[in-house]
């Protein structure tokens, strides 16, 4: 939390490391972090002791809000606005390593006259204008270290979903990426078929490759077009992990090649599946 006292900003604000405000006093009264076995739950209680800000929190012109980081990963966002006490649900892919949460006070509306009592004299007499979004207040926050709960990829169901759609020509399939999981349309008589076949085991390495492979392949080519932008979707975010964390590049081979790699085998997992079902059924 180091970066913290090396911010600079345009306006008072409110810190126990800044001497913008006499009342500086702003931290996390209690913090805790809970792993339930999908999701990390992040209990904050705010405290805040400056009377003039907690007016315009009052007023619903401000609202604490915790900024929530991973470091080296792709995940950074901005809960806001919170109540003084509130528990956070965060999905277990999302965080690993040491995760950095940053309590704030931020703007929720445009405050053109921002005033507080107890100004340095720097800013007393001058007009201080505020935008919403703008911080009001910061602390040295909290981190911990979030252990890998499982591997993402080994849950398709967690960045991967099969929609039925009229739309869709039979023996087809069409794929969205706008959403936090990427989305397969099927045909409702192929959806159906799908939902029978999904339940068995022998069953998954094929279903894998008919759908999972081509699916991941459009994924890796929104990627590459998006030339390696950071953005916040679920699917996006643990593919990049996944990338990272076996050392490949997006853009050194095929999509075919790289989601292949990604999903471990699954064309060998299929060869393997098709001959159990042969054997099977050979030997009756």
């Amino acid at each position: 939390m180091k970066l913290l006292r090396g911010a600079t900003f345009s306006h008072p604000v409110v810190a126990p490391f800044l001497d913008d405000v006499k009342a500086g006093n702003f931290h996390l009264r209690n913090f805790a972090v809970k792993a339930d076995g999908a999701n990390y739950r992040l209990m904050v209680d705010f405290e805040l002791g400056n009377p003039g800000l907690l007016e315009y929190i009052r007023k619903g012109k401000a609202g604490y809000a915790l900024l929530v980081e991973a470091r080296g990963l792709f995940y950074r966002k901005l809960y806001s606005p919170l109540p003084e006490k509130q528990e956070l649900i965060i999905d277990g892919d999302l965080l690993s390593g040491s995760i950095d949460c940053i309590p704030l006070v931020v703007a929720t509306a445009d405050i053109p006259e921002y005033v507080l009592d107890d100004f340095n004299a720097d800013y007393r007499g001058l007009k201080i204008s505020i935008s919403s979004g703008d911080v009001l207040a910061i602390s040295s926050g909290q981190t911990f270290v979030a252990e890998k709960m499982y591997d993402s990829l080994q849950k398709l169901s967690s960045i991967m979903q099969v929609i039925r759609d009229e739309k869709v020509a039979p023996g087809s399939m069409d794929v969205a990426l706008h959403e936090d999981k990427i989305t397969i349309y099927v045909c409702p008589q192929d959806h159906e078929k799908y939902g029978t076949l999904s339940k068995l085991p022998e069953a998954a390495p094929l279903l894998m490759q008919s759908l999972a492979v081509p699916a991941l392949q459009e994924a890796i080519v929104e990627m590459r077009r998006e030339d390696g932008s950071s953005g916040e979707r679920r699917w996006e975010l643990a593919l990049r992990k996944r990338l990272d964390v076996m050392k490949i590049t997006i853009g050194d081979s095929s999509t075919a090649d790289i989601a292949c790699r990604l999903l471990e085998g699954p064309l060998s997992a299929s060869f393997s599946s098709l001959d159990d079902l042969i054997s099977g059924g050979n030997e009756e």
